[in-house]
């Protein structure tokens, strides 16, 4: 059984999107008998990722929230983590960014660090959208999710990013 943190804070169209494939994903780990904890809403800044990585230790961080090359951002966009000024903070853990172009210079930096393992996106993450923006009943939204949901359930039953 592994431990897995959920962060996310939905603040705009994207992170609405983000936040669900986040939350699925915790529901296939519940499933699966991991033991699941949410970081969400307001709590997504440094402090409070900071002190869920220290108090929880989870093996696996799925992290929802809008990026750029070296920067990840949670709630009212501030940055919660920045490559060469915090992210050792994700020493022994994996970690699955559903956030735009984090994977240039934020994910090497953190394996560097001591991260196991973190997949990011390393260009702009662009998805389809149809009807009023509510992703649990976008038709278009689900071939998205699958791939993040089954990305992460590999790595839940402990395989590689290869995989």
């Amino acid at each position: 059984m592994s431990r897995v943190l959920g962060v996310y804070a939905e603040t705009d169209l994207p992170t609405r999107y983000a936040s669900y494939w986040i939350q699925l994903i915790m529901n296939e780990a519940r499933a699966a008998g991991h033991e699941v904890r949410g970081l969400t809403g307001s709590a997504v800044t440094t402090q409070g990722l900071l002190s869920s990585m220290e108090g929880y230790a989870p093996d696996l961080v799925l992290l929802g929230g809008h990026g750029s090359p070296n920067v990840f951002t949670g709630s009212g966009y501030q940055t919660v983590l920045q490559a060469c000024l915090n992210d050792q903070m994700m020493a022994g853990s994996r970690a699955l960014f559903v956030s735009c172009l984090t994977g240039q210079q934020l994910v090497p930096s953190m394996v560097r660090k001591g991260a196991v393992a973190a997949q990011g996106f390393v260009k702009e993450f662009t998805w389809m959208i149809s009807g009023d923006g509510v992703p649990s009943t976008d038709p278009y939204a689900a071939s998205f999710n699958r791939t993040l949901v089954e990305s992460a359930r590999v790595i839940m039953q402990g395989g590689s990013w290869q995989d």
